[in-house]
């Protein structure tokens, strides 16, 4: 087990634990349950690894699988080989503008089991200790932009009702990512 990370706070020096659960290593349990959720028929991408060979040679695989998984947890250093490939799709507009394309990675099977495996338990851990709220909607299984929308009609049905002032801040991200690739 990886020992717990310490972190100053401020000029006291008071180092505070990181929460262990997080950083415990992965079963072969937890393994399993992201294996699962592999959708098939996908590309092999640039390895030529399917999803159906770790999906049926899961009871082989586990064992190794897990070893290495737990290998990147405990060292932090995940496989650049992984994420090697970055396409840049044109949008629209002139194509001599960079800005005009986005990129779009391609992460290994293996890179987005491992992801799986850490999204899994970060999503376990919100709900055990309570830490999303129900204005969340962002990358939360079982929720979506209809209910952000329902949400904001309703605030705004509300305001309206009781004469109300309503006061919202919208951003637009729709450059992030390309400045994250470019």
């Amino acid at each position: 087990m990886s020992k717990p990370y310490e972190v100053n706070v401020g000029t006291s020096h008071t180092p505070e634990t990181v929460f262990e659960e997080l950083d415990l290593p992965f079963t072969e349990k937890e393994l399993v349950s992201c294996i699962r959720k592999l959708k098939r028929d996908k590309s092999t991408g640039y390895y030529d690894i399917m999803n159906e060979y770790i999906l049926f040679g899961k009871t082989l695989l586990k064992s190794v699988l897990c070893k290495l998984f737990n290998n990147i947890l405990c060292s932090g250093n995940f496989p650049e080989i992984w994420v090697k490939l970055l396409i840049q799709i044109f949008k629209k507009g002139n194509p001599d503008d960079p800005g005009n394309y986005r990129g779009i990675s391609c992460v290994s099977h293996l890179g987005k089991l491992f992801t799986s495996l850490i999204n899994s338990r970060l999503i376990t851990w919100c709900k055990i200790n309570n830490t999303l709220t129900d204005a969340q909607f962002g990358f939360r299984p079982g929720y979506g932009t209809s209910d952000a929308i329902f949400c904001l009609h309703s605030l705004i049905s509300n305001s309206l009702r009781k004469g109300k002032r309503l006061y919202c801040c919208f951003i637009d991200y729709i450059k992030a990512f390309d400045s994250v690739f470019m």
